[in-house]
């Protein structure tokens, strides 16, 4: 079988059959593309930590490296005097949300650094924490902060948004519930 283009060339059937495979196996991967588009979060959102599954409404910060969370205390087993010394060691934290709900949780110390400000340098200690949003469960880096004076109890970081989402600030608070429908329960 042979056929004419419009410039007068000729194609024998293999040629079109394999022009025609290509077409199909490029509709093929588009498709495969489509359907493996990443979810839009908003620039807030309900996040559920695993472990206490308390609900906290986070701050989407696309500017921040790593998810940061309301606590309240922590308490290091055998407690070391330098800050270093006491990376990999099992600590209790409270944390809270904005509820005012609170769960005594444990991690083991994997990082901390230091916040300095004019008059002193504190250290914020981080933990591998589970959390779960917008149906994505990842186990993350997570910087301990008391954060109870702030409008949100907990910032969520590229390390939890990265290759997971696409941040819409379009889907803000309109799409998340109020505070007082987060006192109700989320299920695992």
């Amino acid at each position: 079988m042979k056929a004419k283009n419009r410039t007068g060339n000729t194609y024998n059937g293999l040629q079109l059959l394999f022009v025609l495979l290509v077409i199909l196996l490029f509709s093929w991967l588009g498709l495969q593309l489509a359907n493996n588009r990443r979810p839009a979060i908003g620039g807030t959102a309900l996040v559920v930590e695993q472990s206490s599954g308390l609900v906290f409404e986070a701050l989407v910060d696309t500017g921040a490296g790593r998810c940061s969370l309301n606590c309240l205390e922590i308490e290091i087993e055998n407690e070391a005097e330098l800050p270093e010394q006491n990376l990999g060691r099992d600590a209790r934290l409270l944390i809270a949300n904005a509820q005012g709900q609170q769960a005594w949780i444990e991690a083991r110390l994997v990082d901390y650094s230091k916040i300095r400000n004019v008059d002193s340098s504190q250290p914020r200690y981080h933990v591998r924490l589970t959390l779960s949003a917008a149906g994505v469960t990842r186990k993350v880096t997570v910087t301990l902060k008391d954060r109870s004076h702030m409008v949100y109890p907990m910032l969520l970081g590229r390390n939890f948004l990265r290759d997971e989402f696409v941040v819409d600030v379009s889907k803000d608070s309109a799409d998340v519930p109020t505070r007082q429908q987060t006192s109700l329960s989320i299920p695992q």
